[in-house]
């Protein structure tokens, strides 16, 4: 709740300065407002903001000092608004294009009478708020004491029993501190080391200095050891004495800093010291360097420990790189709450808290102080009901005096700089856990007035800076799961949300259920986008006039298309006259109201992804509008006229739009930064289907200089322009002058550049002229990355190669179809990735490509990458390299595509390269060379003299061969081969077996993984008698047609675990003993075989699963498959029609491990086996065996099956008995079973929570007893037209879900007893007889959240019960053929989605003004 100098805006600021300029001024006298009123005003608020520091330290003590402060703050919004509003006239004034009638435009446009009169009240305010302060005692100047307020000293004693967790990083800390310092990994400056720890708060970063500095090894290898706790009063003469005293273990009185220097000076001299520093603030290089004047008296081993939040500190105080304190493990945070919840008593006599526990640990994330708070603070009442109380609150509402781990966090954010603490406030608009972009935060700050530029520095960059002051500040961490986004630890979100108070509302995915209250004086609203968001969500806004953020933001499972309820933009975006920051992206919304016009202090819009048509022309009103984010509208053809008039604009984004037509202008948005796409375009812009801009010219082929503000020219002004730019469809520049206006060269800040022509055309005119544009198109030296697509010039411009491009890493050359000479690309000092596509005039490829000189022996130096591909005339690639020239010799990646008339030989040496692939160069016949550090070989559709002769492949450990032609793998090729560990073969034809000799194998010494797909001559993998490669771990075979056995010594590869066979149909039969006995899993599929092995079952004792799948002669399972492996966890039968038994060993109780057992398509099966199915199993499928007449009965209630799947076994007469014995069953599906006519007698289990019955036509009964079903969530009940009545006790009263359809004989709907179901969210009633016209009020419950009625013949009416259903989202009505119309009452005012179909009365009788403002409607 800390708001102090988060109020000193740094927007009003710039606004006072404002002011004083000359455009605010004469509105100013239009107005006859006396300049003294504005003077006025600045002095009120200058005078209230001195005593901020005072009133943020007694808002603890006294609630009315915070009270102060709130009023403070919402005056300082309302200052910030008022004067905005007041430049923002200013501006449109100035814009008018009739300057002579400047008076009457502001007195005519504006109520400069009411404008007075804010000012005045807001005067009125500030006075009235600085009395106030006067009565509450705050002072200007007031020294704080915050820092020792918030947390005591610390000292190095430590109760080490009581230490959880930090066992790594105590040995890695400690590694640090005994070695010699080493000159090569830091900067030395001094002759000790300094070893910063930096964590967030409450991270531990002082319990893991005292178990370091306390640790055996350290008191032995350390002469003298001191310790002194800094905090934020860095006073050097304190500090000293503290080391002194901890040094000596004695007193000290003296004051006298030469005194208390000089005795630490005789202490430390020429001895191996320790000496840690905890929590240090101070960024001060002068108090640093003063308090290390004693230091430099000891061992050049001396070590000093610096604990510490701030990276600014870790940075000056640090001679390491820091050590970074992450948060603790799960374990060792649940020993760390056990300790100070339970203590000595244990965990046993409280087993019911544990898991609330286990909650609150994880809600902690790894805070150890936070742990240790609320485990104490829990010890002292053992109560379930207050431990979920605690659970469910804000830590932040927890009392703050008495447990330290709020204050320690805040005292973080009291250290912030003022203008940082609005920008971290800002930050509760994020959900708990959300993850947030960098550029779009910093955006989002840019139109809250957070950041202002100053003379040297832009708004981005103080943005940025102040973001990364943040990080290492460590209020964001970067995302574990993708480190180009940040996270707030749950803690920090918690403090966020504290200090920004009401200003904030944040709707969670659960804002149903909640209740939002005082909400009217909020400035920041953010939401999680629902798939259908109701007008119900937002509703609470029509009260909140200040807003100032409206921010939908992605679901937790990532963006997707939502609808948005048009109530919100007609009835609650027009008043919210003060909004800066407006996104509606993700909706699928098709138009924006006109009134956006009059929201004139809008900053920041994003309409990315939704279905807009066009822009109200009113957007071009909003002067202040600095971004402006139109991605992927598809349907959007064309921007508003006078879009020159946004003169503030930084970030115009409408990059996969369908913009055909942008207005004239461009050239005047001279503030842009950001234009990622800029089409040219031409009259006739329907030959491109989606272009950006359509920038016309005339028919004599010059350019018309009235539209220079849409053309390639309207570049030129904008010199800002950074990150990405793309050129798209340069061929309708007729004009090579257009190009040169461009101006690129002076684009200093553009990193990444695309240049594209269409493909397709081949004229020598424009080939010349695309020549003269590429030329001209040449860019800033600062240049990262280059592409150039379409190109139909005979040669690429010098500046392509030329060496002053210092910092391009990427070049990419595509589709040049003209260009047969390549530059000099060699010469490019930084390049790292060259791909070269589809240049099919290229036939040669020489030494102007390296680009040699007397200076330059070294050619591509930096390049890693290198790709040529689809290039169809490429015959000859002559290197050249004589004497001391060399290439590539960097190069980790080499891609060869399609180069089909390629010959000769590729570079002698490439030391680097890594990975190589070539596809489809058939006349490439020279074999590979020196590849020492090659890792990963991929060769498709090469001629096999690429691999006939050695090669010094040392490192290769992956290798793909395809399409082929040879019957065996060459032996010269084999022998290079002892360190590959992944082979796949596919499509090689020709092969016969992969080796020819005996001992050609024995090389294969790595291989793990070994793949042999479409190779139809394959008769065998080895030679009999070959020895295989011994370390085997996976085999796959596929598709090989003509493999007719396995090698025989399969069986002595121990470390093969899986072995696949799919579609290998002469494969009739193999050997019991060929497989190993640790094998772990055998899948076989669409095999000739009519019975697995004799004696594979048993033999196999380490088997996990088999699967058998399409093996169509498969009669019988082996004669030893009554005796299963005791590991065998899963079996998988699928379309063996002729199997007729199942293998008996899994009906043995011995056998515990089978978990799951799926048969399908196996229709001679016509039972099971004797016995009963195993204790273990899990899961148990039965699916089209149309024989099957029966399934094992349930004989213990110790087995743990959980799903049952019964489907399409027509001849089965009855469910197996004893059902109601499976006490672990949740899911029961019955599908298709035409034979059952009841369950058993006994009924079902009572844990089900899903149950589908479907397709069962002679099924009369449902199981009796049903309403004992207490877990049971979810029924579906279809195509049973033999079920007459439900039970006499009705549905489980805890349905959420019931599906019934096409049950035509049922009773009549009255007689259900639907009403009692408390817990119904979802209905479908689908096909049923029913005479109801329309439905009684107290038929359906009011928990309904989706209701699906289809097919009900004499439905008239959805009244009046439609609207009772309060919670209803959802709604289908379908084949209805009677229903005349909707309620004349409103609909459920949380119907999200209605969808109606086969209603032809109802559709012409539709008012759909009841109906439009609902999200989605499908009719």
């Amino acid at each position: 709740m800390v708001w102090w100098e988060a109020v000193l805006s740094p927007a009003l600021q710039v606004l006072f300065d404002k002011l004083a300029s000359g455009d605010v001024l004469n509105i100013v006298k239009v107005w006859n407002v006396n300049e003294l009123l504005l003077d006025k005003l600045k002095i009120s608020y200058f005078i209230n903001t001195a005593v901020l520091d005072d009133a943020e330290e007694k808002q603890y003590l006294n609630p009315a000092v915070e009270t102060w402060i709130d009023m403070l703050r919402d005056a300082v919004f309302e200052a910030e608004d008022t004067l905005d509003e007041l430049a923002t006239e200013a501006l449109r004034c100035k814009l008018e294009p009739d300057s002579q009638k400047y008076p009457q435009q502001v007195r005519s446009s504006w109520n400069f009478i009411a404008m007075k009169s804010r000012i005045e009240e807001l005067i009125t305010r500030l006075e009235y708020i600085a009395k106030q302060k006067d009565i509450l005692g705050l002072e200007s100047n007031k020294k704080s004491c915050y820092g020792k307020m918030c947390r005591g000293p610390s000292t190095p004693l430590i109760l080490g029993s009581y230490v959880y967790g930090r066992y790594t990083e105590k040995e890695e800390l400690i590694k640090l501190l005994v070695s010699d310092c080493d000159d090569t990994n830091r900067h030395r400056v001094a002759p000790f080391c300094v070893i910063p720890v930096i964590g967030m708060g409450g991270i531990g970063k002082t319990t893991l200095a005292q178990i370091v500095y306390n640790d055996k090894r350290i008191c032995e290898a350390f002469d003298v050891k001191a310790w002194a706790w800094v905090s934020d009063d860095f006073s050097v003469t304190s500090i000293t004495k503290s080391l002194l005293e901890s040094a000596t273990a004695k007193p000290f009185d003296t004051n006298s800093l030469e005194i208390i220097q000089n005795g630490l000076k005789n202490l430390f001299s020429r001895k191996r010291v320790l000496v840690v520093l905890d929590d240090v603030w101070t960024e001060s290089c002068d108090d640093w360097n003063e308090l290390l004047i004693p230091f430099f008296e000891g061992d050049q081993r001396s070590k000093i420990i610096v604990t510490t939040r701030n990276e600014g500190v870790a940075s000056i105080t640090g001679t390491f790189a820091p050590y970074r304190l992450q948060e603790m493990s799960h374990d060792a945070c649940w020993s760390l709450f056990l300790h100070h919840a339970f203590g000595v008593r244990g965990l046993d006599m409280h087993a019911r808290l544990k898991e609330i526990g286990e909650e609150i640990v994880k809600r902690c994330k790894g805070l150890p102080l936070a742990i240790k708070t609320l485990g104490g603070m829990l010890s002292s009442k053992l109560d379930i009901t207050y431990w979920t109380e605690v659970l469910n609150s804000n830590l932040w509402d927890l009392p703050s005096k008495k447990y330290s781990v709020l204050p320690s966090l805040r005292l973080s954010y009291h250290h912030l700089p003022p203008n940082l603490k609005r920008c971290f406030a800002y930050c509760s608009i994020f959900p708990k856990g959300y993850e947030f972009n960098k550029k779009d935060l910093v955006l989002l700050w840019m139109a809250e007035g957070f950041v202002q530029p100053t003379a040297q520095i832009t708004m981005e960059e103080v943005g940025n800076g102040n973001f990364s002051e943040l990080q290492s500040r460590c209020f964001f961490q970067e995302s574990s799961q993708n480190r180009s986004l940040f996270v707030m630890h749950d803690l920090v979100h918690d403090l966020a949300l504290s200090v920004s108070r009401r200003t904030c509302i944040q709707l969670e995915e659960n804002w149903k259920s909640r209740f939002y209250q005082n909400c009217e004086k909020a400035r920041y609203f953010s939401c999680i986008r629902s798939k259908y968001d109701v007008f119900r969500k937002f509703e609470m806004l029509s009260e909140v006039k200040r807003l100032r953020t409206f921010l939908p933001l992605a679901p937790s499972e990532g963006a997707e298309f939502c609808y948005l309820t048009k109530k919100v933009l007609s009835d609650i975006l027009p008043k919210l006259s003060c909004l800066r920051v407006l996104s509606l992206s993700y909706y699928c919304i098709t138009e924006i109201p006109e009134s956006i016009g009059c929201l004139k202090h809008l900053r920041f819009i994003n309409f990315s992804y939704t279905e807009i048509k066009y822009l109200p022309q009113s957007i071009s009103d909003l002067y202040n509008l600095q971004t402006l984010l139109l991605r992927n509208c598809y349907y959007l053809i064309e921007l508003p006229a006078d879009m020159g008039k946004l003169l503030n604009l930084r970030y115009l984004d409408v990059s996969g739009s369908g913009i055909q037509k942008i207005s004239l202008g461009l050239d005047k948005l001279v503030c842009l930064r950001t234009l990622p796409e800029f089409v040219v375009g031409s009259d006739i812009s329907s030959l491109r289907t989606l272009p950006e801009f359509n920038v016309g010219t005339n028919s004599s082929g010059t350019s018309n200089q009235k539209s220079k503000g849409s053309g390639i020219g309207a570049l030129s002004n904008l010199l800002h322009l950074e990150g990405s730019l793309s050129i798209l469809n340069l061929e309708n520049v007729d004009n090579v002058w257009d190009a040169h206006e461009a101006s690129l060269i002076t684009k200093k800040h553009l990193r990444e550049l695309l240049l594209q022509w269409s493909d397709g055309f081949e004229d020598s005119e424009k080939a010349r002229m695309a020549t003269d544009v590429l030329d001209l198109l040449r860019p800033h030296q600062n240049i990262e990355k280059v592409t150039i697509k379409g190109y139909s010039g005979i040669q690429l411009p010098s500046w392509t190669a030329s060496p002053s491009f210092h910092k391009l890493v990427s070049l990419s050359l595509i589709n040049c179809k003209g260009c047969q000479f390549l530059p000099s690309l060699g010469q490019l000092p930084s390049l790292k990735n060259l791909m070269v596509k589809g240049l099919s005039e290229i036939k040669s490829i020489g030494d102007e490509f390296f680009g040699y000189t007397s200076a330059i022996l070294t050619s591509f130096a930096s390049l890693e990458r290198l790709s040529f591909t689809d290039m169809l005339e490429w015959e000859d690639w002559l290197f050249g390299l004589d004497g001391d020239r060399e290439a590539f010799s960097n190069l980790l990646e080499f891609h060869l595509d399609e180069c089909p008339k390629l010959r000769g030989k590729l570079p002698d040496v490439l030391p680097c390269l890594v990975k190589l692939v070539i596809n489809e160069c058939q006349q490439l016949d020279s074999s590979l060379q020196r590849l020492p550090q090659l890792n990963e070989l991929e060769l498709r559709r090469c001629n096999i003299r690429l691999i006939s002769s050695p090669c010094e492949v040392t490192k290769l450990a992956s290798l793909q061969l395809s399409n082929l032609s040879n019957e065996y793998l060459p032996e010269t090729f084999l022998q290079n081969l002892t360190t590959v560990e992944r082979l796949i073969i596919s499509d090689c034809t020709d092969l016969v077996h992969l080796s020819r000799n005996e001992n050609e194998l024995q090389y294969l010494t790595s291989l793990r993984h070994l793949v042999i797909r479409n190779c139809d001559l394959l008769v065998s993998l080895f030679e009999e008698g070959q020895k295989l490669p011994h370390r085997l771990e996976y085999v796959e075979l596929d598709s090989c047609h003509n493999l007719q056995k396995l090698p025989s010594l399969l069986h002595t590869l121990t470390s093969l675990a899986e072995v696949l066979i799919t579609d290998c149909p002469r494969l009739e039969s193999f050997a019991g003993g060929i497989f190993p006995s640790n094998l772990k899993g055998l899948a076989i599929r669409g095999c000739s075989m009519e019975s697995l092995p004799e004696s594979m079952m048993n033999r196999i004792s380490s088997l996990e699963y088999l699967s058998v799948q399409g093996c169509f002669m498969l009669a019988s399972f082996s004669r030893d498959s009554d005796s299963l492996p005791t590991t065998f966890q899963q079996l998988k039968i699928e379309k063996c029609p002729n199997l007729e038994v199942l293998p008996e060993g899994m009906m043995h109780t011995s056998n515990t491990s089978l978990q799951v057992l799926e048969i399908f398509d196996c229709s001679s099966i016509s039972s099971f086996p004797e016995g009963q199915l195993p204790k273990a199993l899990k899961t148990l499928t039965v699916w089209n065996c149309f024989n099957l007449e029966a399934l094992p009965d349930i004989r213990t209630e110790t087995m743990l099956l959980e799903s049952l799947r019964v489907g399409n076994c027509t001849n089965l007469k009855h469910l197996p008995h004893g059902l109601h014995k499976l006490l672990n069953l949740n899911y029961l599906e019955v599908d298709g079973c035409h034979g059952i006519e009841c369950f058993p007698r006994e009924g079902l289990p009572r844990n089900l929570t899903k149950v589908l019955i479907l397709d069962c036509e002679n099924l009369k009964f449902l199981p009796e007893w049903m309403q004992n079903l207490t877990s049971l969530q979810e029924l579906q009940l279809s195509n049973c037209p033999s079920i007459k009545s439900f039970p006499e006790g009705g549905f489980p009263i805890n349905l959420v879900s019931l599906d019934i359809k096409d049950c035509k004989n049922l009773m009549p709907m009255s007689e259900w007893g639907l009403h009692r179901l408390a817990s119904l969210r979802r209905l479908t009633i689908h096909g049923i007889s029913s005479n109801l016209s329309c439905f009684p009020e107290w038929l359906l419950p009011s928990t309904l959240e989706t209701l699906n009625i289809v097919q009900l013949s004499n439905l008239e009416s959805l009244s009046p019960w439609l609207q009772n259903l309060t919670s209803l989202e959802n709604l289908k009505v379908k084949d209805c053929r009677k229903l005349l119309s909707l309620p004349k009452e409103d609909v459920p005012p949380m119907l999200s989605y209605l969808e109606i179909s086969g209603c032809p009365l109802l559709e012409q009788n539709c008012d759909w003004s009841k109906i439009d403002h609902i999200p989605c409607i499908v009719m």
